[in-house]
């Protein structure tokens, strides 16, 4: 018996869709649909090794996806019945292994910041300290080495603000 999962024909389906819409607009960025198409082979890959069979199922899914009649993917999966393929109500392993322990991870992200949030506070504050004494120290050095070409620069630009009253007090 062939099977296909339901989330796999709409995943499909969604990747049609926006290829459509990507060729559609007024500059389509090929690598984006080139992309999608390559997901869509990815997937056919997955539902079987035949190419013809994988050309039908795509033209099944693209042509109903039209279908304005019945919005639903009840046309889809009856035309797929008709190819023989049995249709799943499954998601992906990945998926069901994400929603299965989804309240573990969360219960355990919680104790994760309550036992480590001050571990975390107290490092970064520690961080922050520790680059604040290292600036200070490189410009102080820095203060140091330059110090001479910066009281001349100061002067200079003393003298310079005093001409430029003096300029002004004359006109």
């Amino acid at each position: 018996m062939r099977e296909i999962k339901l989330y796999n024909i709409a995943k499909i389906q969604h990747w049609y869709i926006e290829i459509f819409e990507e060729e559609d607009s007024d500059y389509p960025n090929y690598r984006r649909i080139t992309n999608f198409n390559r997901a869509i082979d990815r997937k056919l890959n997955e539902i079987t090794d035949n190419k013809e069979e994988q050309r039908k199922i795509y033209d099944i899914i693209v042509h109903q996806s039209w279908n304005m009649n019945d919005r639903t993917f009840k046309p889809i999966c009856d035309d797929l019945r008709a190819l023989g393929y049995t249709i799943i109500q499954g998601i992906s392993e990945e998926q069901d292994y994400y929603q299965k322990h989804k309240k573990e991870r969360i219960e355990y992200q919680k104790q994760w910041r309550d036992t480590n949030r001050d571990k975390v506070r107290k490092n970064n504050n520690n961080y922050k300290k520790r680059n604040v004494e290292k600036i200070k120290e490189m410009k102080k050095k820095w203060y140091q080495q330059n110090k001479e070409k910066i009281l001349k620069q100061q002067k200079e630009y003393r003298r310079s603000l005093k001409g430029a009253d003096n300029i002004e007090r004359s006109r």
